[in-house]
């Protein structure tokens, strides 16, 4: 049996890395690690309607109307949650997927954050 990864504290070694131009909203770390990235695709397009669908649901966002994705990664659902007009603050513990959000993204929010701790940033939400 595979040793379970502790919910808090610092990511695996090797966790959250992935390639901008191949896999740029990084499927390999949540969908089916390992598998070829059109299996990847697959399983996100699934994904995408029902959260798509979910959203629809929802009120139409209104002026400040703010969203919080935790654990956000590479940011899939934080961009899908801009552009359907919400003011979004993405928060994980990978500081170098932030840094990549940040540049990809840069009318989202994104902190380096538990939602968990007492920081400022989740308390503010």
């Amino acid at each position: 049996m595979g040793r379970a990864r502790p919910a808090l504290g610092e990511p695996q070694q090797g966790a959250g890395r992935f390639d901008v131009d191949q896999d740029p909203d990084g499927l390999n770390n949540v969908c089916q690690s390992g598998a070829p990235l059109q299996v990847n695709r697959y399983y996100a397009r699934s994904q995408r309607r029902i959260y798509g669908a979910l959203l629809a649901a929802c009120l139409p966002a209104q002026h400040g109307s703010r969203a919080l994705d935790v654990g956000c990664g590479a940011g899939r659902w934080s961009r899908l949650m801009a552009t359907s007009g919400f003011e979004v603050t993405g928060i994980d513990l990978q500081e170098d997927v932030l840094r990549q959000n940040r540049a990809r993204y840069p009318h989202v929010r994104f902190e380096r954050s538990s939602i968990k701790s007492s920081d400022p940033v989740t308390a503010s939400l």
